[in-house]
C-alpha cells in the first residue's frame, strides 16, 4: 500500500463512491511554450482520467460522515484545535512499534495522504508518534495553506440516498422509554434498525454487586450473557 494508492481509495467517499484514476504532473507550459508555476495554477490531467463507481452512494454518504467524525472528535481532532474549520473527514494509522505513521484526509476538494516513518522497517518513530501525534499536523499546515484558494473552487462532494435517524447510545436502535441519551445517526436508506424490545439489555440492581458475582444481562427471550461487574463498563460512556 503506497500513499498513491491510500489517497485513490479515500477519494470515493466524499465522490459519492467513484474512484479517479491518478495522474501525475511533472511540469506545465502554457500555449507560447513558457512554463507555468503549479502553486498558481492547477490544470485537469489530459486526458480525462477514468471514472468508476466502487461502493454505493449510499454506503459512500455513511462512511464519509463516520469519518468526518475522526477529525471533529477522534484521533484526527488536532485539525480543529490547530484552526482548521472547514469540511474534512479522514482516518489515523500507526503501525505496530510505531514504524508508520498515517493519516488519510479529505475535505470538499482534495484527498491528500501524509505518511511519516523510516524506509528502514525495523527503526521505529518513538513511543508515543502515532498517526494523530506526527501525520495530522502536517496534513493540517498543508491544508490551511490551500483553505484561501479552496473557496474559489467547485466542491467534488457527492451524497445521497441515505436517511437521518434517532439512534439509541445505548443499544443502537431506535429509542424506546428505557433510553436516556439519543443521538443523530444516517443511513442507506431501507437500512434504519427497527425498535425490538426483546433485545434491550435490562440492568437493575448492580450497586451492591460484590466484585466477584456475576450479572445476568438478558439480551433478548431466549439468551442470557454472563458478565462480571469490573468487565461491565467498557469504553468512554457512563451509563445515565
Amino acid at each position: 500500500m503506497t500513499p498513491l494508492n491510500l489517497a485513490k481509495s479515500f477519494s470515493m467517499f466524499p465522490r459519492g463512491g467513484s474512484i479517479i484514476e491518478a495522474c501525475l504532473i511533472e511540469s506545465i507550459y502554457d500555449d507560447e511554450g513558457n512554463p507555468v508555476s503549479l502553486e498558481k495554477n492547477w490544470p485537469y490531467c489530459q486526458p480525462k482520467p477514468a471514472v468508476r463507481e466502487v461502493i454505493s452512494k449510499g454506503v459512500a454518504t455513511v462512511l464519509s460522515d463516520l469519518l468526518q467524525n475522526v477529525v471533529n472528535k477522534g484521533t484526527a481532532n488536532y485539525l480543529r484545535k490547530a484552526g482548521y474549520r472547514g469540511f474534512a473527514g479522514g482516518k489515523t494509522g500507526t503501525t505496530s512499534n510505531y514504524r508508520d505513521a498515517w493519516f488519510a484526509g479529505f475535505n470538499q476538494r482534495y484527498t491528500s495522504v501524509v505518511w511519516v516513518g523510516y524506509d528502514r522497517p525495523s527503526i521505529g518513530l518513538g513511543v508515543g508518534q502515532s498517526g494523530g501525534t506526527v501525520a495530522v499536523p502536517i496534513w493540517t499546515d498543508y491544508h490551511l495553506k490551500l483553505s484561501s484558494s479552496l473557496k474559489k473552487e467547485k466542491p467534488y462532494l457527492v451524497s445521497g440516498n441515505t436517511e437521518k435517524a434517532s439512534i439509541c447510545k445505548f443499544y443502537g436502535m431506535p429509542p424506546g422509554q428505557s433510553c436516556s441519551s439519543v443521538y443523530e445517526e444516517i443511513f442507506v436508506k431501507g437500512t434504519i434498525p427497527v425498535y425490538d424490545s426483546s433485545k434491550v439489555p435490562v440492568v437493575t440492581n448492580i450497586s451492591n454487586v460484590e466484585d466477584d458475582q456475576e450479572i445476568i444481562v438478558p439480551m433478548n427471550k431466549t439468551d442470557n450473557v454472563q458478565l462480571y461487574p469490573e468487565n461491565f463498563f467498557q469504553g468512554d460512556d457512563v451509563l445515565e
